[in-house]
């Protein structure tokens, strides 16, 4: 069976500001099965890395060393994670990521948790087509208390560098 290795990378941007956690993301390709245990310990480092802080936290020994070149890095508790997730909005991976889908009564979201972008953006869950069979599978995902700040979202079916559409959101850094 071919399958690729898989990776989550994380960053600390300050867009003005106010620092905000930004996660890529590329999950299995292969299946359900195999993509929810990386959904699940995706979940569990965004929600730790808070309280665990950034590449280096706590000051250095000897603050005369120098080594780190400044003040601690911020860690805010706010995140965007986006990427190839490779899986579907009526996917079982998607519900955890946003919380269960109540029919009539729509997605059911924590505060604490995660929002879809696209959705957020006024989207519907089942369009933006990121890929050209038809499948929305990349996906930005945000902290439900940056939902005030989605502006927009496109998806660029123009694009030609790669097997996927990039998708563009929008977001208010003020």
């Amino acid at each position: 069976q071919h399958s690729i290795q898989q990776g989550l990378l994380e960053a600390v941007i300050d867009p003005g500001g106010e620092p905000l956690r930004i996660y890529s993301v590329h999950l299995s390709h292969l299946c359900s099965e195999t993509r929810m245990p990386q959904v699940r310990a995706l979940l569990d480092i965004v929600a730790r890395a808070p309280s665990e802080g950034a590449a280096w936290c706590g000051g250095h020994p000897n603050p005369a060393a120098g080594w780190t070149e400044g003040a601690e890095p911020p860690m805010p508790r706010e995140a965007v994670i986006m990427g190839d997730m490779n899986f579907t909005f009526d996917s079982p991976e998607y519900a955890v990521m946003t919380g269960p889908d109540a029919g009539a009564y729509g997605r059911l979201f924590n505060r604490d948790g995660l929002v879809d972008a696209w959705v957020a953006a006024g989207h519907a869950e089942d369009g933006g087509h990121t890929h050209p069979d038809g499948k929305r599978i990349d996906y930005c995902f945000l902290s439900a208390s940056l939902v005030d700040r989605v502006r927009g979202a496109s998806v660029d079916t123009a694009a030609t560098g790669s097997d996927h559409w990039p998708l563009k959101v929008d977001l208010a850094t003020d």
